[in-house]
């Protein structure tokens, strides 16, 4: 299981340490830091986000799916912050991996923080001067974004639905558009309209 921890290096910001992916000729487990903006709560969801992604692969998937074929030919140390920006935008319009389409604003802060990472080993090894990815900054994730499930994907995805707690109210969104302040209101009708003990 890799570790990890947390360090305010100044108000708002927080470094995150922890152990990633061994190295193949020492075994031994690398360390990465990763500075992330917000509150430590925030930071500290991200940390075990971090964590798990190394033992899951999602790291690895990052760098394969969302980096490498986008900008993987050309050398770290001629990449600029225009570069960082193209690439945000390609990722948007045709980051997934059949090229049919664009990848969650959230996949692509993913996606950015690897990179940004990466960069930060790279300035701390002296070779590169300093960190792109930090200088053109991390997208911002729209709360509000939506990914709409393809046709041939609804059998799919109800499957997984089936048998967890939201999958009434998951189902009864997907065939009627309804919002979640929506499906939530006859819930809430109900508990204001239910007369209390002794009434």
């Amino acid at each position: 299981m890799s570790a990890g921890h947390i360090r305010p290096p100044g108000p708002g910001s927080w470094e995150l340490k922890f152990d990633a992916d061994r190295d193949p000729t020492t075994g031994r487990r690398k360390t990465k830091y990763v500075t992330f903006k917000g509150t430590k709560k925030e930071a500290q969801v991200e940390l075990a986000r971090l964590i798990a992604a190394v033992g899951d692969a999602t790291y690895i998937e990052l760098v394969e799916n969302q980096i490498a074929p986008h900008i993987g030919a050309k050398p770290v140390q001629k990449l600029k912050v225009s570069d960082i920006e193209a690439w945000h935008h390609r990722l948007r319009t045709s980051g997934r991996k059949d090229g049919k389409g664009g990848i969650s604003t959230r996949t692509i802060k993913h996606a950015h923080r690897v990179l940004s990472q990466a960069f930060d080993d790279a300035v701390r090894n002296d070779l590169v001067a300093k960190n792109v990815a930090k200088l053109q900054g991390v997208p911002r994730v729209d709360e509000t974004e939506v990914q709409v499930v393809p046709k041939e994907r609804i059998g799919e995805l109800i499957d997984k639905l089936r048998g967890r707690s939201i999958y009434a109210r998951a189902t009864t969104s997907l065939f009627t558009g309804l919002r979640r302040g929506e499906l939530l209101a006859p819930l809430w009708r109900m508990s204001t309209s239910t007369p209390r003990s002794g009434e």
